[in-house]
């Protein structure tokens, strides 16, 4: 049987303030394992881990919440986060400045 779709800008049909029952709490579960959301999901998610499954599903969600924010990134045309070049850039501002 194939998935439904749900409208754009929900999460499995439904608005992301219905599916997130408790905001907040797998990033703090991560912060106290002195992990980042993302490495600490992963870590979640492997097969044999012995986390409860609330966390396990907070993990999915939290999976699923990076490809969603990674997909509109991508139509925004942003998708890098930044320009690369900005260390040097400034760089080059201060020696420009300091020659004044």
């Amino acid at each position: 049987m194939a998935k439904k779709k749900g409208k754009k800008g929900t999460l499995f049909g439904r608005p992301r303030s219905e599916v997130v029952k408790r905001p907040g709490a797998f990033g703090k579960k991560a912060k106290a394992a002195g992990m980042s959301t993302e490495a600490y999901a992963n870590k979640v998610t492997k097969p044999g881990s012995k986390a409860d499954s609330r966390t396990k599903k907070q993990a999915g969600l939290a999976k699923a919440f990076k490809t969603m924010r990674a997909k509109k990134k991508g139509k925004r045309g942003g998708g890098g986060g930044g320009n690369p070049n900005r260390p040097l850039l400034q760089a080059l501002l201060k020696k420009r400045g300091k020659k004044k």
